[in-house]
């Protein structure tokens, strides 16, 4: 995980598929971290475990687009050290949520972000430190409808 607001969200979405029990998240500092060049201390990871999964949001601008610079360096160097990484297709792990979650955690003035749009530049907007409050609300089927589903449930 990049940051600590991000703990609570991936504890809430591995419950949805029966992890929550089985996996620790360690926020990686967010950009401290993710980005490239630090192979030295991703190998410390591996001293914990052979078994590492990365989830790091890609920053991607629209559909199609490159990666966040600093996110594809660290993708690269996390897969060299043996990690099992999902590069967000969308833009963050916020983008996912559906709008009846940001509803029913926030209320109805509240919707959900598009999927490379930034969560500081919504109309309106919700400070990160919400985000689990959002993740609670989200479905099994939201979430195995994603990518980032798709590789919480498969780790």
């Amino acid at each position: 995980m990049e940051g600590v607001t991000e703990v609570k969200v991936v504890q809430q979405l591995l419950r949805l598929v029966g992890k929550e029990h089985t996996t620790v998240i360690l926020p990686l500092g967010g950009d401290q971290l993710a980005a490239g060049g630090r192979e030295a201390e991703l190998h410390e990871l591996k001293r914990l475990s052979e078994n590492i999964v990365a989830l790091v949001d890609s920053e991607r601008a629209s559909a199609g687009s490159l990666l966040a610079e600093r996110r594809a360096k660290f993708g690269d160097v996390c897969k060299k050290v043996g990690f099992d990484v999902c590069l967000t297709e969308w833009r963050a792990i916020e983008n996912y949520f559906p709008d009846h979650a940001v509803k029913a955690a926030l209320g109805a003035s509240f919707e959900q972000l598009k999927p490379y749009e930034r969560l500081a530049d919504h109309a309106n907007g919700w400070s990160k430190s919400d985000n689990w409050r959002i993740a609670h609300y989200v479905r099994k089927e939201d979430l195995l409808s994603s990518d980032v589903g798709k590789f919480l449930d498969r780790i």
